[in-house]
């Protein structure tokens, strides 16, 4: 259940200038998109996605595919409209 997220502003971790400076422990092999964190519009939803369509705008962690890219696809779970349902879900998992 994924969606296709449209990105129009990627988070900036400092693990991932780690890895762009080639100084991360581990550095994952080539071709890599970095980039695990996104907000942007939802440009298409799988069939079973419930809750998020096309035209929502979104953040979301830990992408499926790297966020500094255009489009990136991400899981429905760790997909959210507003930080009210990413509250939700997260107080009512605790």
């Amino acid at each position: 259940m994924q969606v296709l997220i449209r990105v129009l502003r990627a988070g900036i971790n400092p693990v991932e200038t780690y890895i762009r400076a080639g100084a991360y422990p581990r550095l994952p092999s080539l071709p890599f998109t970095p980039g695990g964190d996104a907000a942007g519009v939802v440009e298409r939803a799988g069939s079973a996605v419930a809750g998020l369509r096309e035209g929502d705008r979104v953040f979301c962690l830990k992408a499926a595919t790297g966020t500094y890219a255009r489009h990136a696809v991400a899981d429905q779970g760790t997909t959210f409209r507003s930080v009210e349902d990413f509250l939700n879900i997260i107080l009512n998992n605790s």
